[in-house]
């Protein structure tokens, strides 16, 4: 537990995407000195700890205590969001194999991971103008994403604006 892809208890299947996912879940492993599956701060996974960490702006908190302040700052801050951005609950936000081997190589700046973890939701949602009568959302009508592009890593939020209380297809709203 802990290095399993949200998705991946609906389709059974490891992807890509949720290779990545394992591979966040081992980053934060790495650098937190705690397992995935670890019960901290109230949180039933690490992952969620340090989402709050970084919500908090405590995100160094999450550092291994056994480094004391034997580590690099910059290169902490870089490899815990890279984790966080990972671990993504929305397989397609999670960044690509390439953008993380660039990232560890310093060829281009680590990512913007914005500040509360977006909600999980199932099947995907589709970013466009597409029927999503058949998407179900849980825990929130909003949800934020971050996108790696040429500028890097930029966040977005997403609100769906339903039609009716009983009518569950609406319409994005990109902020």
């Amino acid at each position: 537990m802990g290095y399993i892809a949200p998705e991946c208890f609906h389709t059974g299947k490891a992807t890509q995407q949720s290779d990545v996912y394992a591979f966040g879940a081992v980053l934060l492993e790495v650098v937190c000195g705690l397992r995935p599956g670890t019960q901290i701060g109230g949180f039933q996974l690490l992952v969620d700890w340090v989402w709050s960490l970084h919500r908090e702006g405590r995100l160094l908190d999450a550092m291994d205590k056994r480094l004391g302040n034997d580590y690099v700052v910059e290169e902490a801050q870089k490899v815990l969001l890279l984790g966080l951005a990972c671990s993504h609950p929305i397989a397609s936000e999670r960044p690509k194999s390439q953008a993380i081997i660039q990232i560890i190589s310093g060829l281009v700046p680590g990512p913007h991971v914005a500040p509360f973890k977006p909600a999980f939701v199932w099947p995907s949602m589709p970013m466009g103008d597409e029927d999503i009568s058949q998407a179900t959302t849980i825990d929130t009508r909003s949800f934020a994403t971050s996108h790696f592009g040429s500028g890097g890593w930029t966040p977005q939020c997403v609100s769906r604006e339903y039609n009716s209380p009983h009518n569950h297809s609406g319409n994005f709203s990109v902020v």
